[in-house]
């Protein structure tokens, strides 16, 4: 079961689409909501981030946002941009994730994934395209300034954090408003 309680925002979770005030508990335990990122390979869309009005009915946004998510490789890490700008620093590793199987630790650096550097955004957001379950991805890191090179394969989104993602979405749909849309929509369907 995965529950949403507050937290203080830092940016990262903000640019995936996240609400900033959003931590999730699963088993008891308290996970940042910048696992749900899993190194940004849920790509932000206006939608999650409140600055689009969803016109979608409720059902065909989840079953669009379900299927978007199972599409998706789930690294199992939280990060956060390294405070020197140097890389990108995993602050959390989901225990029996990918990325705890194939031995990345909190305290990592990530420098580059298959070659392709962090400084290199619009490269790195074409390799973050192509994340997906079971497809093996290479993570140059730093660990007490030693280089090294991780292999971690991609795995499914667990459900509660399918669920912890897309809910605040879901919420938006039972406002009176679109209640209303959607009733409509469904008549001139019929």
């Amino acid at each position: 079961m995965c529950t949403l309680v507050p937290m203080r925002s830092r940016g990262a979770r903000r640019g995936g689409g996240l609400s900033p005030e959003r931590r999730c508990v699963m088993n008891g335990k308290m996970i940042t909501s910048a696992f749900l990122l899993a190194l940004g390979c849920i790509l932000a869309s206006p939608a999650l981030a409140g600055d689009y009005k969803c016109t979608a009915t409720t059902q065909e946004c989840l079953d669009a946002m379900v299927a978007h998510y199972r599409e998706k490789g789930w690294i199992g890490v939280g990060w956060e941009r390294a405070e020197s700008g140097e890389g990108i620093e995993v602050v959390q590793v989901v225990p029996d994730g990918p990325a705890s199987k194939a031995g990345l630790q909190a305290g990592d650096r990530i420098s580059a994934i298959n070659g392709v550097g962090y400084q290199d955004e619009e490269k790195l957001a074409e390799v973050q395209k192509s994340f997906k379950p079971g497809v093996t991805f290479t993570f140059t890191i730093l660990r007490d300034g030693e280089s090294m090179k991780v292999a971690v394969t991609l795995g499914r989104f667990p459900d509660d954090i399918i669920a912890a993602a897309i809910g605040p979405h879901m919420l938006d749909h039972v406002t009176p408003e679109s209640e209303k849309a959607e009733k409509t929509a469904k008549k001139e369907g019929s």
